[in-house]
């Protein structure tokens, strides 16, 4: 009987400490989200898109990206904007995980609702391939920082206490990259009949992903963005299939590279991996016009509530001259 009494006081002990424990990171998690939101310059870049998109004005956003890197510098919201007043968004993030997508996801329904959501396709088919309990150790940890922003964003002293900030020319979620890193303008989409079946923990969470989209009354669009380090006709095979399944649209612009006008030679800056702001221009218009041909997107520029789009515009073309 001692024993029992012993050991549920020490389970008391150890309960309250836990929920102690909890309420101080809850506590320290809002006092770090409230900064991050209010200074997008003590926020590392891999987090910055997870503020910048808590920093929007609401319901503004009728069209939101999500993927890794290839995103925002391949999707600039300014030349979808001023050419089809659609109202868009880049929620990637540096190497962003499938498990990260989705998450990235459920924040934007927080305080937006979009009537179309395109997952980019690259990360279907990285992180972990084989290693169960690295997924695992993955998602456990992107539910943590969501749960606990403290985690997310535990390098923010470094910005509170010392001078050190990290600095980007983002518009709408779009990175803003120049300079010239040329490869050469071969055919790379060579369809040799084979597939590379997306990832099983992608699968999953794009089936995740298709659900919350379906309860939100959000369409959802597999994209692949030309790059022509990252992508292959096997990729687009497999992303195609899962697309198959989950009865969703899918546009590979890595088919019609060609068509948008991409010149390798000019429009990357780092040998093919990434678009420029001139490749991301060209792939910016077609992706523009393919929006406004085949969904029911409305046209906001005029719209007072959107006129963030106007002075991102502006702020746009002051960066692009300033060159």
């Amino acid at each position: 009987m001692r024993d029992s009494r012993g050991m549920l006081k020490l389970i008391g002990k150890i309960a309250l400490f836990l929920a102690i424990l909890a309420g101080i990171l809850l506590i320290l998690s809002e006092v770090i989200h409230r900064a991050c939101i209010n200074d997008d310059k003590i926020v590392h870049d891999v987090n910055k898109s997870v503020y910048n998109v808590a920093r929007q004005p609401e319901n503004t956003m009728d069209v939101v990206v999500t993927g890794d890197s290839v995103t925002y510098f391949a999707y600039n919201p300014i030349v979808i904007w001023e050419e089809q007043g659609i109202a868009s968004y880049i929620c990637g993030q540096p190497a962003q995980k499938i498990q990260e997508s989705y998450i990235m996801l459920k924040n934007v329904y927080k305080t937006q609702k979009p009537k179309l959501v395109l997952l980019e396709t690259d990360n279907f088919f990285t992180w972990n391939e084989e290693g169960k309990i690295a997924n695992i150790k993955d998602t456990a940890k992107e539910w943590l920082k969501d749960a606990f922003p403290l985690l997310r964003g535990h390098d923010v002293w470094k910005s509170l206490f010392t001078d050190k900030s990290y600095h980007e020319d983002c518009f709408k979620g779009y990175l803003y990259r120049d300079g010239v890193t040329p490869v050469d303008n071969e055919e790379y989409m060579i369809d040799n009949g084979q597939t590379r079946p997306v990832l099983p923990i992608a699968r999953d969470y794009c089936k995740k992903i298709k659900e919350l989209c379906d309860e939100n009354g959000s369409t959802l669009l597999f994209v692949s963005a030309p790059s022509k380090m990252d992508y292959n006709y096997e990729m687009h095979n497999g992303a195609a299939e899962l697309a198959k399944e989950l009865g969703v649209d899918y546009l590979d612009m890595n088919l019609v590279w060609q068509e948008i006008g991409i010149d390798w030679q000019t429009d990357t800056f780092d040998n093919g991996d990434h678009l420029n702001v001139s490749g991301a221009e060209k792939t910016s218009r077609y992706l523009g016009k393919y929006l406004k041909d085949n969904y029911d997107l409305p046209d906001r520029r005029g719209d007072e509530a959107f006129a963030s789009f106007d002075a991102e515009a502006s702020a746009f073309e002051k960066r692009r001259t300033a060159n």
